[in-house]
């Protein structure tokens, strides 16, 4: 899972297996290690969208029902949300055609701008 902050915004983008993860067992955490100190970010099943930082911990919450209609529905890219002022988007990871060997093109989505031969 990756993770930008940028102003007042947090961008989620979420490969295959994460996706399948969140949906089947309510969560996906990663994290990010600084020396002694960890930050943690997860997106988790709750009741409607909101955001919240807490104990070095960023922690996303979404709909059951809209968590499964965005994993189910391949052509449905993200969740977009606000909580509080906070832009909030969690998107399907695709596949970047210029580094054909990320190992991360694997587990990513296929991307609707590539072009395929």
């Amino acid at each position: 899972m990756k993770l930008r902050i940028r102003g007042n915004s947090i961008r989620f983008r979420l490969l295959k297996s994460e996706v399948a993860e969140l949906a089947e067992k309510g969560s996906v955490s990663e994290s990010t290690d600084f020396g002694d100190s960890r930050l943690t970010y997860s997106i988790v099943q709750g009741s409607g969208t909101s955001a919240g930082f807490a104990n070095g911990a960023v922690t996303v919450t979404v709909s059951e029902e809209e968590i499964r209609a965005w994993a189910d529905d391949d052509s449905k890219i993200g969740i977009e949300a606000d909580s509080e002022g906070l832009k909030i988007l969690i998107e399907k990871d695709f596949a970047c055609p210029t580094r054909k060997d990320d190992p991360d093109n694997l587990d990513a989505f296929a991307n609707p701008e590539a072009v395929c031969t």
